[in-house]
């Protein structure tokens, strides 16, 4: 079970996630569809919530995001890596956009 599923890309459900919540989890999507709005309002008091946010990256929260992960207290889910000659399957990786973790390329 996890404490949060963030869904970046808006391709979960709550309710198909909901299972995956601890009993106190949160369900987070930056995509303010319909569904999610509506248990955004309807998980408002229960114990797994579903919140909606809108994202925009500062330096500050990037900083502590890297704390966060060089102390061990988040763990970035990777799906695989790729060398920079091998950029266009990564691509091809991400655009399917059913990637479960990150699609990273290495440089360098």
């Amino acid at each position: 079970p996890y404490d949060v599923v963030f869904d970046v890309f808006g391709n979960l459900r709550f309710k198909e996630v909901r299972r995956a919540l601890t009993h106190r989890g949160i369900y987070v999507s930056t995509v303010p569809r319909r569904d999610v709005l509506l248990a955004t309002v309807l998980t408002r008091f229960a114990s797994r919530r579903c919140r909606l946010v809108a994202v925009r990256p500062r330096a500050n929260d990037l900083a502590a995001l890297t704390a966060w992960v060089e102390a061990g207290k988040l763990e970035p889910v990777v799906r695989e890596v790729f060398p920079l000659d091998r950029i266009g399957e990564a691509e091809a990786a991400a655009a399917t956009k059913h990637t479960h973790g990150k699609i990273i390329v290495r440089i360098g």
